[in-house]
């Protein structure tokens, strides 16, 4: 039996040893294969390509355009209209005005207020001097403007859109933002307001707002 060929090993066996070698092969592979080794890194021990990247500046941001009605959303989110540059109105200047008057320009004034009776303001409940300006009305809430005599906004006519909305056309609630001052009037509807003297023009007043003289 000592002289007799080497028995063949199992086939199982055989089977095992070819997986092994065969996985030896693929280990040995890796290692030689350089795409599989790790990048460079660098004094930090981090990848010299995540610190290329990181250090790579960013292209500018373009600003982004926002569209006009979603810019006055975003700008007054209660819906409030922009505010008139101009608080107060004055009253024109004439000619007349500035070289002085005679009786005949005095009588003429006085007339014209009589004739103009019809379209006084109709008042409202506490005063004569309160009421609704006739033919004077805003298109962006569509109420008619009410005046207040002898009163001007306070805080330079700084009254917030919220409060006008509450209390418009409750005088003796608006109170709370008029100031006593002779000769001025405190116009407002449910949306706006100005001050101006009373001697200003309709016109002259509700520039910059909504706010119409309608003719009859």
């Amino acid at each position: 039996m000592g002289n007799g060929a080497p028995r063949a090993p199992p086939k199982r066996l055989a089977e095992r040893l070819s997986k092994k070698s065969s996985s030896k092969d693929k280990a040995s592979r890796k290692k030689s294969d350089p795409s599989k080794e790790p990048p460079p890194a660098d004094e930090n021990g981090e990848p010299e390509q995540t610190a290329k990247m990181e250090a790579a500046p960013l292209p500018p941001l373009k600003p982004l355009k926002v569209p006009r009605q979603l810019a006055a959303v975003t700008a007054d989110p209660c819906g409030a209209p922009a505010k008139p540059a101009q608080a107060f109105v004055p009253a024109r200047v004439t000619p007349a005005a500035e070289g002085g008057s005679d009786g005949t320009e005095d009588l003429a004034d006085l007339m014209t207020k009589a004739l103009a009776g019809g379209d006084a303001a109709v008042p409202l409940r506490g005063s004569a001097s309160n009421g609704m300006v006739p033919n004077f009305h805003c298109t962006g809430c569509d109420f008619q403007v009410l005046k207040v005599d002898n009163h001007i906004w306070a805080n330079n006519g700084d009254v917030e859109y919220m409060f006008l909305r509450n209390n418009y056309p409750n005088v003796m609630k608006l109170r709370a933002k008029l100031e006593q001052k002779q000769g001025c009037v405190a116009y407002c509807c449910q949306c706006s307001s100005r001050s101006a003297d009373a001697g200003a023009d309709l016109s002259d007043v509700a520039e910059g707002l909504k706010w119409r003289v309608i003719q009859m």
